[in-house]
Order: structure tokens, then C-alpha cells, then sequence
């Protein structure tokens, strides 16, 4: 899995470059197939919210979600719900998946999952404006703060910190 980047959630991390800070996470390049099949776009049978893995790092950092099973999940979730394309049949498959099908160590639980449903229920509001993150280029824009990719795609802390806290969105 991946090594854990000092994300904290009450730190901001927002004045940091995107690509400075990327560059920084130390990852285990090796993707289990099980993963890759459901969550790779290069894979014959992709869901939607299908990501690579250097974007999916970004969203960490744009979504302020360290790496444990918790925010994994929220992260997924998020592109999920984020992609336009996603449907019921959709989550359930991965849901399934991630429970039954994922090697031990990428396995979630039910309580991993109602993180992803917060995650699913943020992509979506956030897809009202900003749909399908999943294929934006957020190496494209290395050179700007986190804050400047979060204001350009949509990603208000504040409603990310409330959403965490209460596993609800905001009124």
C-alpha cells in the first residue's frame, strides 16, 4: 500500500505547489490486478470514476485525505460520485469488489465504505460544477498551490472539514 504522507486534516497544506508536494509521497508503484481492473483506465473493463495513479495521488492532496483504509475510500468515492458516468450498478460492483474480490490488504469494511459514501456524495455536488476530475490533468498544474487547483476545481475545505466531522454534507 502506500506510505503514509504527513497529511494531517487540520494542517493546510494549501500554500504548498501541487507538484512539489506530490512528489513528496512515497508510493508502492505496484497496483494489485484486482485494483487495477476495476480502477485503471488503461484496464479492459474500468468503472467510471476510473483514475491514474498520479491523479488519484493529486485528489489526496486536493481532498486533504491521508492514506489510511478510511480516507482511501473517501477518495475513491469521490471520483466515483464525481464522474458523470456513474451509476448504482456501478457502486455496488465496486463495493462488492472491495470487499469480496481486493487482496487482504486493500480490502474495505463497511465502516471503510460509509466513508466512501461520503466521498461518492461530495464528487457529486461538486460534479454540479466540476464534473469528471478523474480525467483532469492535475500535473498540468504542478506549478500552483494546492489552494489555486482546489478554487479551480471546486474543493472548498471548509465543506470537506464539515462533511468529515459530521459524515454529512452541509446544508
Amino acid at each position: 500500500m502506500v506510505a503514509p504522507l504527513e497529511i494531517d486534516p487540520t494542517t493546510n497544506i494549501g500554500h504548498r505547489l501541487l507538484g512539489k508536494t506530490y512528489l513528496s509521497i512515497q508510493r508502492d508503484q505496484h497496483v494489485p490486478f484486482q485494483v487495477w481492473l476495476l480502477e485503471n483506465p488503461n484496464s479492459f473493463m474500468p468503472l467510471p470514476g476510473n483514475i491514474t495513479l498520479p491523479n488519484h495521488d493529486c485528489l489526496h492532496l486536493l481532498l486533504n485525505r491521508g492514506f489510511s483504509p478510511e480516507e482511501e475510500a473517501f477518495i475513491l468515492g469521490f471520483t466515483m460520485g464525481n464522474d458523470l458516468n456513474t451509476r448504482w450498478l456501478h457502486t455496488l460492483l465496486f463495493k462488492l469488489a472491495s470487499q469480496r474480490f481486493y487482496p487482504k490488504k486493500y480490502k474495505f469494511n463497511r465502516e471503510h465504505l460509509k466513508r466512501f459514501d461520503l466521498g461518492f456524495l461530495y464528487g457529486r455536488q461538486i460534479a454540479r460544477i466540476h464534473p469528471n476530475l478523474n480525467h483532469f490533468d492535475f500535473l498540468a498544474y504542478a506549478h500552483y498551490r494546492i489552494n489555486e487547483v482546489r478554487h479551480m476545481t471546486g474543493i472548498r475545505m471548509q465543506t470537506l472539514q464539515q462533511l468529515w466531522e459530521t459524515e454529512r454534507l452541509p446544508s
